[in-house]
């Protein structure tokens, strides 16, 4: 449930999960082309109409506003398929290079400015039939595209493109994130990755390393 009960976030969350049965019924398939589906374009005018000025409301979302050192969360809903929450970023932050395996995520931002920058493993499937055996490995990437972001723009990544970013609070950020099949911790955890050397068009060392602690 959420206890943010401002006029704009029922409708997103209802609208969310009318996607997500629309991913269980395609069996998932929907993750990777969500904008054929009418629940898609229903979505996106609910997440659209969802403003920073509204969710600033609330106390908790206010409390966190003024992030210093690291990002700071605030959930708006969250069950085990979907995840809606806003993460604050304080200037200057980068948040390092992470997955989102077999995700749909889509971020809003509600103020400020982001630069994402997203990669593919280029044997993504090799690399996540291993992953639980895997303390330290190096992989190659591939750099999909990078998006410059500020208040109201949208970033999306799929399952099959861009599902490793890095964000980059060029100022002060707050963004909106809406996660459809969210995280398994003993299946598809979130793994961090540090970008190497250029080798290649686009293609970059990627190194994975497990932290147990």
């Amino acid at each position: 449930m959420t206890e943010f009960d401002t006029p704009n976030v029922f409708p997103l969350i209802e609208a969310t999960l009318s996607l997500w049965q629309v991913c269980e019924e395609t069996k998932l398939q929907a993750l990777d082309n969500p904008t054929v589906y009418p629940e898609c374009t229903n979505f996106l005018q609910k997440l659209d109409m969802l403003k920073f000025d509204e969710l600033m409301q609330n106390p908790v979302f206010k409390s966190k506003l003024f992030a210093t050192h690291e990002a700071e969360y605030c959930d708006i809903f969250k069950d085990d398929q979907v995840h809606i929450m806003a993460i604050f970023m304080p200037p200057k932050m980068v948040y390092p290079i992470h997955d989102h395996p077999g995700m749909l995520v889509f971020s809003k931002v509600l103020k400020g400015q982001v630069v994402i920058n997203h990669f593919d493993i280029v044997e993504k499937e090799k690399f996540y039939s291993n992953i639980t055996k895997l303390q330290f490995c190096r992989l190659t990437a591939r750099k999909s595209h990078t998006n410059v972001l500020k208040e109201s723009d949208l970033d999306c990544v799929l399952p099959s493109k861009g599902n490793l970013h890095s964000i980059d609070a060029v100022q002060r950020t707050v963004i909106l994130d809406v996660m459809f099949n969210y995280y398994d911790d003993s299946e598809r955890p979130c793994s961090f990755f540090t970008v190497g050397q250029p080798i290649g068009e686009d293609l970059y060392e990627m190194f994975y390393h497990r932290d147990d602690d």
